[in-house]
């Protein structure tokens, strides 16, 4: 048998694999076609084709591709759901582009959250006022960030922002870091120094972590903030300022003050515009704004930023950042330093984040907070997921949702209320059910 007797055989061999892979191919397309021409299949693509024709032409190329990728015709339903949801994750990066462009960000905070508008709102009004200002939020919420804010509203004011870590300062030397001393007040005052009130007058004074200060320092401090002067340490001499003090805490100073560990009159003097800053698990709506604003922050120079994967940005919704922005900030920090390619995907991002996605959990436990108020969190985290998942099996039917729930229509519209659920949004979700047996 010569060479070339050898090679037809292969040959009509290599040509038969052939056609039966256009032939699987073309099986695959009718049954996409089928799929996409029964009424499921049609208003999801009407659903599509009515945000956009970019929207509807991505999908069809990602069906395509997966249809002929997919070996079992059976699984085809799914396949068409994954690629509704990859080009809708895909499109949620391209949205949050166009909306820091917008302008869902000020010079210190990007946010496009409700909670986040009415406090930027809140600080407009501050204005030119001198008004105490409180910040209260989780560690790594931006407490800094608002406060910096606050600052900058009163362009009137030429003095400077100067903060100050409470918690940062050994006591002993704390009065003197605040109010300054004279030379010779104690033994290692060489001359005359001027306090964080004093450097900060015309401005603002930043106390981060106000919660910390001891006792006998809070009665000093109150006595201050009634009457806007103070003595330098060894000094006699009165000294006015004029300064807006803005207090921050990770801490429930109210619950301090029931404890005793924090005085009842100091927090009511601090306490006159308050910001509670909601912490970013609150926030879901900001994660994809603030990854790409930090994607394009930590990019190299002369290189564009890091686009993230839809199967990563869901993994990052998914994550529960107890570490909050300051969390994200350095995971995208990490993976745009670390990652090679363009393109971010699952297995760049750190494991811990991963594990703690597939395992359920929520990260680790933030001490600092009480169990009842933990215990709050957890249940209303369970109550949302709870309810997202009766609105999706009931296509946003509130009778049914209710039924579902075993709860009156009065008691879930307050539900939904309180968790801001669109119910019109649950009724243009379409539900694929399980592939059919094969016969």
């Amino acid at each position: 048998m010569t060479t070339t007797d050898c090679a037809e055989p292969n040959a009509r061999e290599t040509a038969a694999r052939a056609a039966g892979r256009r032939e699987g191919a073309n099986s695959r397309r009718v049954a996409l076609g089928r799929i996409l021409d029964d009424n499921l299949g049609t208003n999801c693509m009407n659903t599509l084709k009515s945000n956009g024709c970019d929207r509807f032409a991505r999908c069809q190329g990602v069906l395509e591709d997966d249809a002929l990728a997919t070996d079992s015709v059976a699984s085809l339903p799914f396949t068409v759901k994954r690629a509704m949801k990859q080009c809708c994750l895909s499109e949620g990066e391209a949205s949050a582009r166009k909306q820091l462009q917008r302008g869902y960000t000020t010079p210190y905070v990007v946010s496009k959250n409700p909670r986040m508008s009415a406090i930027y709102e809140l600080i407009d009004r501050l204005g030119e006022t001198t008004t105490t200002v409180l910040i209260e939020g989780e560690t790594g919420t931006g407490k800094e960030h608002i406060a910096r804010a606050v600052h900058e509203s009163a362009q009137a004011r030429t003095g400077p922002m100067v903060a100050v870590s409470c918690a940062a300062v050994p006591e002993p030397l704390l009065e003197s870091e605040l109010f300054g001393h004279e030379k010779g007040s104690f033994t290692s005052a060489a001359g005359l120094r001027k306090g964080r009130f004093e450097l900060a007058d015309g401005g603002t004074l930043f106390l981060d972590e106000v919660g910390d200060i001891p006792m006998l320092m809070q009665a000093k401090l109150l006595r201050v903030l009634q009457e806007r002067c103070f003595e330098r340490v060894g000094g006699s001499e009165s000294i006015a300022v004029d300064v807006r003090v803005v207090a921050a805490t990770n801490r429930c100073l109210l619950a301090m003050v029931r404890n005793g560990t924090f005085r009842e009159d100091l927090y009511y003097r601090l306490n006159v515009i308050k910001l509670d800053l909601p912490p970013l698990r609150q926030r879901q709506e900001d994660i994809p704004l603030l990854a790409v604003h930090f994607a394009t922050k930590f990019a190299r120079p002369n290189q564009p930023p890091k686009s993230l994967s839809p199967e990563c940005m869901e993994l990052l919704l998914r994550y529960c950042w107890p570490g909050n922005i300051r969390e994200l900030e350095n995971v995208i920090e990490r993976v745009c330093i670390s990652t090679p390619r363009d393109l971010v995907q699952t297995d760049d991002l750190p494991v811990e984040v991963v594990l703690s996605v597939k395992r359920g959990g929520h990260g680790s436990i933030d001490w600092s907070r009480p169990l009842p108020e933990v215990m709050d969190q957890v249940a209303d985290r369970i109550e949302r997921r709870y309810l997202r998942r009766a609105l999706q099996r009931s296509q946003g039917n509130v009778g049914r949702c209710a039924k579902l729930c075993g709860l009156s229509r009065r008691c879930l519209s307050a539900k939904l209320a309180k968790y801001k659920f669109n119910k019109k949004k649950f009724k243009e979700i379409v539900r694929f059910g399980p592939p059919a047996a094969a016969s």
